[in-house]
């Protein structure tokens, strides 16, 4: 898990040099977000499917199928957490009268 962690912490780094309160930071955004969360969720689920000890004979063709299955769940909760930051964020941001800078 410490992988997939660690995925999901560099591209928030990684994002925080791009961060301004535009519209312009949405596509920086949106790219790291679906990089990270693709490859946080190959760490996760390939280190659990393949040496997790569950299953028998791991082969990638059978990965791949899992991954497609259960995938679509993991960004159903990608997406409710990034909505709820978002939310958060906003509300903060036109708290604080940061919007009125940039705007």
């Amino acid at each position: 898990m410490l992988p997939a962690y660690g995925v999901l912490w560099l591209a928030g780094r990684w994002f925080n040099g791009q961060y301004s309160f535009s519209s312009k930071a949405l596509l920086p955004l949106v790219g790291s977000v679906a990089a990270s969360t693709m490859l946080s969720e190959l760490f996760s689920s390939g280190g659990f499917y393949f040496f997790g000890g569950r299953y028998a004979d791991p082969t990638f063709a059978v990965f791949g199928e899992r991954l497609m299955k259960y995938f679509p769940h993991q960004l159903e909760g990608i997406g409710f957490w990034l909505g709820a930051a978002l939310i958060v964020h906003i509300v903060f941001a036109y708290a604080n009268g940061e919007n009125r800078a940039e705007a």
